[in-house]
């Protein structure tokens, strides 16, 4: 029986031994993730924020229509004043001195302005002017 005991306390030892070399591997692994961890962290962020640049990126491609819409209505619109203003020309009006009776320059008047491109490509400019409806005073007698 005692060399039984012994053969078990050598056994003991050499678990003991691949014990202790176990938690020196877990150690130094945990030392190695230690040491890439923040490495890792620092991509994972990047990563997140490229996501979110992304995100942004596809929000404006979608608003890219609209604003080309817009633009074009802008343009329209301009054009239509400009080809007004070279026919006040051609009629011998002078524009920059009858500017300030202009009525959206008035408070007077409601103007609004519509220019639709017609499937011809032409463009039609519409113009309203509308006097503004004034409020009566309820203390007047």
């Amino acid at each position: 029986m005692s060399q039984k005991i012994k053969d078990l306390k050598a056994i003991i030892k050499i678990q003991e031994q691949v014990l202790n070399a176990k938690e020196d591997e877990n150690k130094i692994l945990g030392e190695i993730l230690d040491k890439h961890w923040q490495r890792f962290d620092d991509h994972f962020r990047w990563f997140h924020y490229y996501k979110l640049v992304e995100q942004y990126a596809r929000r404006l491609e979608k608003q890219i229509p609209n604003l080309i819409k817009e633009r074009n209505d802008i343009t329209r619109a301009y054009n239509g004043l400009a080809e007004l203003g070279k026919f006040a020309k051609e009629l011998g009006v002078d524009i920059t001195k009858h500017n300030k009776n202009l009525p959206e320059n008035q408070d007077k008047y409601d103007f609004e302005q519509k220019h639709t491109l017609m499937e011809s490509g032409k463009v039609k400019h519409s113009y309203k002017l509308k006097p503004k409806k004034r409020k009566k005073n309820a203390n007047k007698r």
